[in-house]
């Protein structure tokens, strides 16, 4: 019984394209990343979108854009982080422990391995993903922290896109690479 109650909790904490934790499940796994933060434990989130979604699944039909998701996904499983989908074509990776020198490294490898993904059956698809940065300062809730990195996200794809960018608490955006 207790073995079948586990099995239905992970049901409900998993998206299921993906394997990863739902947007729930990732915001109830930000509650504890934000409180070890708050003990001083350094915390940088990474949101990421594949580039151009629309466009795959427009040329190459749904079912390949969902094997797309779910390579980003089994890239992003390979963090070690506590990763997510938000939903559609765009997840978060909590990273605890890291601060932004650390998470950016990380960051740059999965929009490398995104840029490098063959595509299984499709040997002419090729992706990127653009990704924005944003460390956990003192104050932030799981929802100022997105915000930050949202911003970042949206300044990488207006510099084009395949790109890593870092918000500061001020709002400041920057490119790292």
């Amino acid at each position: 019984m207790l073995k079948l109650q586990h099995s239905l909790i992970q049901q409900a904490d998993t998206d299921h394209l993906t394997g990863l934790l739902n947007r729930g499940a990732l915001m109830h796994r930000a509650g504890d990343a934000l409180a070890n933060a708050s003990a001083g434990a350094p915390l940088t989130l990474l949101q990421i979108d594949i580039d151009h979604f629309k466009g795959i699944n427009d040329r190459y039909g749904h079912d390949v854009g969902d094997v797309v998701i779910r390579c980003v996904a089994r890239t992003l499983r390979e963090t070690g982080a506590i990763a997510g989908r938000l939903g559609g074509e765009e997840f978060a990776v909590l990273m605890p422990g890291h601060g932004l020198a650390g998470a950016a490294v990380v960051a740059h490898r999965i929009r490398r391995q995104c840029a490098a993904t063959t595509v299984p059956r499709q040997p002419d698809l090729r992706f990127t993903a653009s990704i924005g940065l944003a460390e956990w300062t003192p104050g932030d809730t799981i929802d100022t922290l997105l915000k930050r990195a949202d911003l970042a996200l949206y300044a990488a794809k207006r510099a084009g896109r395949d790109r890593v960018a870092v918000t500061s608490p001020s709002l400041h955006t920057e490119m790292v690479g």
